[in-house]
Parts: C-alpha cells; structure tokens; sequence
C-alpha cells in the first residue's frame, strides 16, 4: 500500500486584447483590452493504490485519486469604441468576479491473470470517474465618461454554471501467444459518459428593482455516450521481420437534452478502425518501419454542443453545434530509427487525411455582435517529417524534436473562400540534468511557428518553464521549485479576417512567478530513477 498527498499556491493573471475593425457593418471600430485573474489559495491531492496477489499468477490492484480546488476569479474588460479616424469616441467596462469549485474522484479495480507463459495474460478494469466545476459570478456592466469617470452603470447579472460530468468504463484484455513467434490479442472496453451542466442568469431590472430571470441564457443541458468497442490484432517476429494487424470495431449512441425546450439531438454512428505496421531491423542499431492507424475525436465537449448561447460579453457569443460529427484522422507513417548505448534518433515522415474536422469560426451580425461557433469541414491533408533526438545517461537526459508539415484544408461545405493552404512547424525540448544523485533540474521549451487556418492566422507562441527538485527522506518527500514564464513568452495572438470584418486578439497570460510543490510518499512505492517533473502548471 502507498499514498501521496501534494499541495500547492499560486497567482494566475490572464490579459487579453483584441482589436476589431468592421468593413460592412459600420465605419467603426473597437479595442477591448481584458485581464483574468485567478487565486487559488489551496489545492491538494491524495492518492492511494493497494496491490493483492492471492497467487503468484493472479493479481488484483485499487487505486483511489482525489483532487480539488476553491479559487476566486476576477474578469475586467474595457472597451474602447473607435470612428473611422480611430479616435475614441465611447468607453464603457464590464466586471465579473466570484469564486469557482473543482473536485475530481477516480477510481479504478483492476485484475491481473499471468498463464504459465509470461506472455499469456488476462486482464480486466473497472474504472469511474466523478468531477465538478462551477460556482456563482456577479457581472456589473458600467459606461465610463472619456475622462475616465463613471457615468451610470448599465447592466447588472447574477451567473451560477456548473458542469458535472461522470464517466463509467469497464474494458478487458487477452494475449496469447501462436506458434512461430505470433501473438493474438483481443479484448472488449465499454465506456458511458455522461455530462449535466446547468447555467441561471439573472438580470437586474431597474423596472422591478430585482433580479429577475433571463430565459435566453438559462440552459439545463444533458450528453450521454455509450461506446462499445472490440478489437482483435495479431503480430509476431519473423528474422528481422516484425509485424502487426489489427481492427476495432465500435457502436457509438450520443445524445444530448436541453432541459426546458424538451428538444434532443441523437447521433449514433459505427466506425471501424483498421491498424497495421512492419518493421524491419536491419542491424541491432538501426531499424526502419511504415504503419497505418485511424483515430477519431469525438464532440463530447459541452462548450462544442451546446447551443444556449454563453456571453462573454455584449460583443462576443459563443455557443456550441449539436449536429458536430466526429473527425477521423488516418495516418501513415514511414520511420527510421538509429540508436546506441546513450542516443536514439527518430525521422518519420507522415502523412495524415482528417474527414470531419471540427473548427471554430466566427461570425458577425447587423449590430456588431460576434458569435463563435464549431463547424466540421469537409476534409484537411498535412504531409511533413518529425524528427526526435533523445538522450539518456547518468547526468544529462531528456529529448529534442522538430515538426514541419504541410497542411490543406478543403471547407467548400461552408463557405467558398474558407479553404486553407499553409505550412507550419514546431520544436520542442525536454531536458533533465542530474546536480546530484537527490537534487534534479529541468527545463522545457517550446515553440509553435505561424500558421494560416481557417477564416485567419494564429501567430507564433513560446512557452519556457523550469524546474528543480530535491527529493527528501529516501525519496519519501520531494520538494520542486518551478519557475514559471521567466521570459513572459505565453502569448496567443491569432487573427480573423472576414468580408464583414477585421478582428485581431491577443491573449498573455501572466503566470511568471515561483511554484512550491511539496509531496510526500508513504508506504512501498517502486522506484524509477528515470521519473520527470511533472511541468503541469495547474499542480497537483
């Protein structure tokens, strides 16, 4: 039996900008600069896992995780209206604050069966999961004098969101060694989620001088999907020959309810999922080897379906599309792979066809009201090379990689001019230097090139976080000291460009600072002199 219990600080500020010209709408313009702040004085986590073997070929496994967070956020946006000479003409701000909730519970029980064969297993899960997000806002809108003073306050709101989604899975799994180096594997997995989220808005009404219900923005909102999936593949070696072939099958039944409208929205759907890879080892060094693979994305997100519309403000809606379907990437992959005692060096050019890809687009109606929404586009091509240099020792480890690829996306099924061709790449490096057999330093980097989308262009982001650890009481505690953005690198620009208009919006978030983490391990805990920080910056 062992357990950990983690806890941790921290002070997040988020400011974002955005500049929109409207070309058909009106000769005006306007600039919104925002800033978020979140404080999340305590968060914590404690995990559990006891192992049983009842023999020595049977094995059974508890695990228990718990989380959870009570934070205050704060959310400031000031408008600045422009004529057609870009000088200010109006000015007005909108203030959201209130604290927000978060719990998540999992569980899983798992069963090990090992035959006298090492290699002929049976194995079987049950896993649940629980989480919960929300909590009550007040929203005061306010017009602001040019001077800067308060002119009257034009709007006042109660907001209270929750979301609780719940998922259920059971799934089991057989291997069983064929003659002449082959091997079968089979098995079953069985999943429902399902997701309650509910939204009450309150508008104050001068009339009334209460509080009074906004109908259009009260939502009660349901998904449920159950997934049955099996799968059966076999592989072996063959002189310097390895393979693998196999195909999953699935039957998927979504649905989703708005409570109050008594309106649903079914999409059930089958899919298959052929796989299949060769390798050849051309010496015990190098090893080349092509592969093809489907995955799928399911819209499963409440903020993709949903179509109660959520206002961020009076000028930006979003609201989600209840008839998403899922997108399927298939991918094909050649690589080459060359490796010796300390370095191992990965060239894989790929190509990857995606049918049913899911965007976000934005539209802008006769009142200079944006709306974000998620559509599917008919189909998108990327072709490119990866390549990965990873390095292992006693004092320096970690890896290096850099993407570029091509990437064509065909929309015509919305819209004639939304079609985009562009070409993209990235870096990123992951590197832990060894001070001392108890004190770790790590660093990561990382950078993502422009690239052109649909209906715009995200610009270039950067991210650089470090981190130290020291582990305590023969590994029993650890202390890691992060070092958040040093160089205040973590900004999203992205830019749409529309026939009705020009919209350009930045988002900083302002999370430079130190990080304490302090974790404590009882119990008989495996060690693995090979484990990395964990750079998740929301803790835990």
């Amino acid at each position: 039996f062992y357990g950990s219990y983690g806890f941790f600080r921290e002070n997040r500020l988020r400011r974002d900008s955005v500049f929109r010209e409207d070309l058909l709408v009106s000769p005006t313009s306007f600039l919104a600069e925002s800033g978020k702040r979140t404080q999340l004085p305590l968060a914590h986590t404690l995990t559990g896992n006891i192992d049983y073997s009842p023999s020595q070929h049977d094995a059974l496994s508890l695990e228990i995780v718990y989380s959870g967070r009570n934070q205050e956020e704060t959310y400031n946006v000031l408008y600045r209206e422009l004529n057609s000479s870009r000088q200010m003409v109006g000015l007005s701000d909108r203030y959201t604050s209130g604290p927000s909730h978060e719990f998540n519970f999992e569980s899983a029980l798992s069963y090990r069966h090992t035959f006298a064969e090492t290699t002929h297993k049976l194995s079987a899960e049950l896993r649940s999961a629980t989480d919960g997000e929300g909590g009550p806002t007040g929203i005061v809108a306010r017009d602001i004098a040019l001077d800067g003073s308060q002119t009257d306050t034009t709007a006042r709101e109660h907001q209270t969101p929750w979301e609780r989604p719940r998922e259920y899975s059971i799934k089991a799994d057989y291997v069983r060694p064929l003659a002449n180096g082959m091997q079968i594997e089979t098995g079953y997995k069985g999943a429902l989620v399902r997701i309650h989220t509910t939204l009450d808005t309150d508008v104050f009404d001068t009339t009334q001088s209460a509080y009074v219900v906004d109908p259009t923005r009260t939502s009660d909102f349901t998904y449920r999907q159950l997934v049955n999936a099996a799968y059966g593949q076999l592989g072996g070696e063959s002189n310097k020959f390895a393979y693998q072939a196999g195909l999953r099958v699935e039957r998927a039944e979504a649905r989703f309810d708005i409570g109050g409208t008594g309106a649903s929205y079914d999409n059930p759907y089958n899919s298959f999922f052929p796989s299949g890879l060769i390798a050849y080892h051309i010496d015990d060094a190098h090893q080349v080897k092509l592969s093809y693979s489907t995955r799928i994305r399911r819209p499963d997100d409440v903020d993709l379906l949903d179509p109660t519309p959520h206002v961020l403000d009076p000028l930006n809606i979003s609201l989600g599309n209840p008839h998403l379907q899922p997108e399927y990437i298939r991918s094909l992959e050649l690589g080459f792979q060359r490796s010796d005692d300390n370095t191992t060096v990965q060239v894989t050019p790929y190509y990857r066809h995606t049918l049913n890809a899911i965007r976000s687009l934005r539209t802008l109606d006769t009142t200079g009201v944006s709306t974000r929404t998620f559509a599917n586009v008919a189909s998108t091509n990327a072709y490119g090379t990866d390549v990965t240099v990873s390095l292992t020792g006693s004092k320096i480890s970690g890896f290096a990689s850099a993407t570029a690829f091509r990437q064509v996306s065909d929309a015509a099924n919305l819209s004639p001019g939304l079609s985009a061709s562009s070409f993209g790449w990235n870096a990123r490096t992951n590197a832990m230097f060894r001070l001392s057999p108890t004190v770790d330093l790590q660093a990561l980097v990382t950078y993502v090139a422009p690239l052109t989308v649909e209906q715009g262009r995200n610009a270039a982001r950067a991210r650089v976080s470090l981190a130290i650890r020291n582990k305590l009481m023969n590994d029993q505690m650890s202390l890691t000291l992060r070092i958040i953005d040093p160089f205040n690198s973590l900004l999203e620009s992205n830019t749409t460009i529309d026939p009705a208009f020009y919209q350009v919006s930045e988002r900083r978030r302002v999370m430079r600072g130190i990080q304490l983490n302090a974790t404590w391990l009882f119990g008989h805990v495996k060690k693995n002199e090979n484990d990395r920080i964990d750079f998740n910056e929301s803790g835990g």
